[in-house]
């Protein structure tokens, strides 16, 4: 049974995630960007995420939808 509230406690996080993810994907403002160190591949209802095992900040470049169903 699935919990429909189960998001509720992590709803005020939204802002402040998507407030560090452009931290982190454009370092010196809109435009710029980190480059990759590791490769996102969508496939069977799955994302792999690969890192390089070394950077201390991993960047993925995802051309996908990470929501919806793979197309066939």
């Amino acid at each position: 049974m699935r919990d429909a509230g189960a998001v509720d406690p992590y709803v005020p996080l939204r802002d402040e995630l998507t407030e560090a993810s452009q931290c982190y994907a454009h370092p010196t403002g809109t435009g710029s960007t980190r480059p990759p160190t590791g490769t996102a591949v969508h496939a069977g209802g799955e994302t792999l995420f690969t890192g390089d095992g070394t950077s201390d900040l991993q960047v993925f470049n995802v051309d996908f939808d990470l929501q919806g169903p793979v197309s066939a």
